[in-house]
């Protein structure tokens, strides 16, 4: 591409039109670049807070299930987390 200069930025330099040209598009990608990026973060910290509520949400049925097998054995019965012996999911 041949290069003309076009109007002089101060005494004795002249922005070359494929140099403006490149700086220009140089920039733009930039920008676009940023922007991508921007919100490619903001959706990473959207899923993480989601997979946070959905791990409270799950440990909820499993804290429940926890106390109820303690209670069970604390009383001697079975339960089917127990392996082996009477009345386990083992012996099935």
């Amino acid at each position: 591409m041949p290069t003309r200069p076009i109007a002089p930025v101060d005494s004795g330099s002249a922005i070359l039109v494929r140099d403006w040209i490149s700086a220009q598009g140089r920039d733009e990608a930039q920008d676009h670049h940023a922007a991508d990026h921007r919100d490619l973060v903001e959706l990473a910290e959207r899923a993480a807070a989601d997979a946070e509520k959905l791990l409270s949400i799950a440990r909820r049925p499993l804290r429940r299930t926890q106390v109820k097998v303690e209670a069970l054995a604390a009383v001697g019965g079975k339960t089917p987390l127990r392996v082996g012996g009477e009345g386990g999911c083992a012996g099935r």
